[in-house]
Parts: C-alpha cells; structure tokens; sequence
C-alpha cells in the first residue's frame, strides 16, 4: 500500500510515517538467505502483475519466475510488458 494512503487513511503526517517507516527499514537485516536445491529438471510458472510508479503514464510491469515445486520466485524483472520485459526476467 502506498504511503499516501496510509496517510489518508490513518490521519498520520506523511513526514511521522516516513520517518516510522526508515526507522523500521534499519532494524531488518539486509541479507538473503539463499539455499541451494538439488539438481535436476525445474519446472517453472511465469507470471507478470502491474504497478503504477506516481502517475497512471508510468505503469511498470512486476515479472516473476516461480519454482512450481517449491512456489518459491527463481527470477525476477521489473519493465515493460513486451518481448523485452519477457527477455529481461529470461536473462
């Protein structure tokens, strides 16, 4: 959800929200814990979702790679929805 609706909905300043919100940031560990999986044949689903970045002229398209096994996201790229987005989450 996006921090101006928070605002609008809570009836918390922009600024107290923002600065809630870095605090929180600095309290996660910053690392991924990556596990490896046997090796083998991996079957994957593809799927894209959209998002608009401040105005509805920037929509930026979310694609994901998922292990059908597992669900867990292999790959991921964020474009545009054409063969270059498609190749970028390939890559």
């Amino acid at each position: 959800m996006a921090l101006a609706a928070i605002v609008r909905v809570t009836g918390v300043s922009e600024h107290c929200l923002q600065d809630y919100v870095n605090q929180k940031h600095d309290t996660v560990p910053q690392y991924i814990d990556v596990k490896k999986k046997e090796k083998g044949r991996l079957t994957i689903q593809c799927d894209e979702m959209w998002y608009y970045v401040r105005n509805k002229e920037n929509k930026q398209w979310i694609w994901l790679a998922l292990d059908d096994d597992s669900g867990k996201v292999v790959g991921a790229f964020v474009g545009s929805r054409d063969i270059e987005g498609a190749k970028g989450l390939w890559n």
